[in-house]
């Protein structure tokens, strides 16, 4: 019989080798398919998840700035609106104070023709707290100029000559006229 020929090391370790080698690329295989490739799809699935939010807060935003856009318009609006608004309201507090302020001339003058100087004389008082209110507001001091030297004509000559204070009170009254004539 032959002897056999010796293998030789790098023959008796090959199998061992290639037993090794096949047993790593399986565990790697298997790696691969078991933990790397449910995470490479769990993390696509996350990351279109965040791009359709983030798709949905654009849309968010974009509407969120159309909105603040029409609120500043609106708000642009109200202001003027207010600020309109506040403008009669002064217009109409002016005409209110002028017309009691015509109110009460009136009544000094009804007063002087009935000649009852004491209640002539408490439209006087009425009239000068007339006359502090309207001056209290934005109207041009040239516009009232001269209603005080006729209120102070009025009460001095109530009492000596009461024909000097009803001239002195229908100046007045028509001063008045003219003021409203001219503030419309």
């Amino acid at each position: 019989e032959e002897p056999k020929p010796t293998k030789s090391f790098g023959a008796k370790i090959l199998p061992w080798i290639l037993t090794a080698l096949i047993a790593f690329i399986a565990g790697v295989a298997v790696l691969f398919f078991v933990l790397y490739q449910p995470k490479v799809t769990t993390l696509k699935a996350d990351l279109l998840a965040s791009q359709e939010a983030a798709s949905t807060s654009s849309q968010k935003l974009s509407t969120a700035e159309t909105d603040l856009a029409l609120s500043q318009t609106n708000l642009e609006t109200a202001n003027t609106s207010v600020s309109d608004l506040t403008t009669q309201l002064t217009t109409a507090q002016q005409y209110s104070l002028i017309y009691k302020f015509q109110a009460d001339v009136n009544a000094a003058r009804v007063a002087l023709l009935k000649l009852d100087p004491a209640s002539s004389l408490q439209a006087l008082n009425f009239i000068k707290v007339d006359l502090a209110d309207l001056e209290k507001t934005d109207l041009d001091a040239d516009a009232i100029a001269g209603f005080k030297e006729r209120i102070t004509e009025a009460e001095t000559n109530l009492a000596i000559e009461p024909s000097k204070s009803l001239a002195a009170l229908d100046t007045l009254y028509n001063n008045l006229l003219f003021l409203i004539s001219n503030l419309k």
